[in-house]
């Protein structure tokens, strides 16, 4: 039998770490908001899972009766192992909005980011030393002393509709500071949305990545990191080639005033 019959079950469910943002229960007694982790678009015909394979991350409300328990093989031990990386990869942009974590229509909308490690799902704990992590990773070569240093430029965040051009932001704009009006916020990292996310699939471009049913109301943004990379010993560094390119893609509710708060989605 393929795989020794060993089960695979893509989804595994745990408490929300602290840094992300739950939502209201609507009914404690009968269930909680959990993190779901999923890998997707596994390749069987491929060693490894193939180039397609990736993790997807949200927040579902589960019912406290629910069996969520995964199995313990050596099958579900690989693939999680490839699809979470080790201590070199970098961190991967969790999308936050502000002020509200579902925008509003009419209202700027702030982006800031969590910068998480894939591996263990927390904030990357390098560079400045801000409480979500950095778009910043080092590594050295144990016994060579070889560093190489990554280090975020840019970020273009694009939710990908006819109407609406993607904005490009640096690192030190990626803040938003409470209480503070729009007109007095440090940043310029802004969209003011003038439609609810329902109509998203309608005025999705060309280039819209397509999106699970689930996320089907919600607008496809692509975060795309540009990083820069160096290299050497000691404080010799120099730059590894043009640096590259790190895409994520994240649904994101956007509603009306008046509708009712729905709970953050994060999808990479």
């Amino acid at each position: 039998m393929r795989f020794g019959g060993e089960e695979f079950v893509p989804c595994r469910y745990e408490n929300p770490p602290a840094w992300i943002e739950v939502p209201r229960n609507p009914n404690p007694d009968e269930g909680r908001f959990l993190q779901k982790r999923c890998i997707e678009n596994v390749n069987w015909d491929t060693y490894a899972g193939g180039r397609q394979m990736h993790l997807t991350i949200s927040l579902e409300w589960v019912p406290n009766d629910a069996d969520i328990t995964p199995p313990d093989n050596p099958l579900m031990t690989f693939l999680w192992n490839r699809v979470t990386g080790d201590d070199t990869a970098l961190p991967v942009p969790v999308m936050r909005p502000k002020p509200s974590t579902v925008p509003v229509v009419g209202y700027p909308t702030f982006f800031t980011f969590a910068w998480v490690d894939p591996e263990s799902g927390d904030p990357v704990a390098e560079g400045a030393g801000a409480p979500l992590g950095d778009p910043y990773r080092e590594v050295t070569l144990p016994g060579r002393g070889l560093r190489m240093v990554a280090e975020a430029t840019e970020v273009v965040i694009d939710p990908h509709q006819t109407d609406m051009e993607p904005i490009t932001c640096t690192p030190d704009q990626l803040v938003y500071e409470p209480g503070k009006s729009v007109a007095d916020q440090p940043s310029d990292c802004k969209i003011t949305f003038t439609r609810s996310s329902a109509t998203a699939a309608a005025f999705a471009d060309a280039d819209a990545p397509a999106m699970p049913q689930v996320y089907v109301s919600a607008y496809p943004v692509t975060v795309t990191v540009h990083w820069r990379i160096t290299y050497g010993f000691g404080d010799a560094m120099q730059e590894l080639g043009n640096g590259f390119e790190m895409s994520a893609t994240q649904p994101l509710p956007v509603q009306e005033v008046q509708a009712p708060n729905e709970p953050p989605i994060v999808l990479f």
